[in-house]
Parts: structure tokens; C-alpha cells; sequence
């Protein structure tokens, strides 16, 4: 898992492209999100968010 693997990892080139939207303002990171979404094909996008909703239901399990 995607997620997973930033954190876990050191700092490294994936985890320092994931720096630059902490950094953003909240309205620059909407924008990159609204793009990325826009070019992503379809069945990414629904494999991306299914991996990351599974993600969310075990991080909530745990709690």
C-alpha cells in the first residue's frame, strides 16, 4: 500500500514529492488534487480509492 510505504520510508524521492502539498496551502493542494483527478483514468482512480478506503477501514479498526 501506497500509503504504507510513505511512511515507513526514509526520505527519500517519493516521500520528498509528498512534502511539497504538506507545505501548500490548502486551496493550491485542492487545485493538484482536482488536476491529478481530472487526468487519471477512470479505473485508477477507483482502484486508487478503493485501496485507500480499505486503508481507512483497517487504521479504524485499530483504534
Amino acid at each position: 500500500m501506497e500509503l504504507m510505504i510513505l511512511i515507513t520510508e526514509p526520505m527519500t524521492e517519493l516521500t520528498a514529492q509528498y512534502q511539497e502539498p504538506m507545505v501548500a496551502p490548502v486551496t493550491e493542494l485542492m487545485m493538484i488534487l482536482i488536476t491529478e483527478l481530472m487526468t487519471a483514468p477512470v479505473t485508477e482512480l477507483m482502484i486508487q480509492h478503493q485501496e485507500l478506503m480499505m486503508e481507512l477501514a483497517t487504521q479504524y479498526q485499530k483504534l
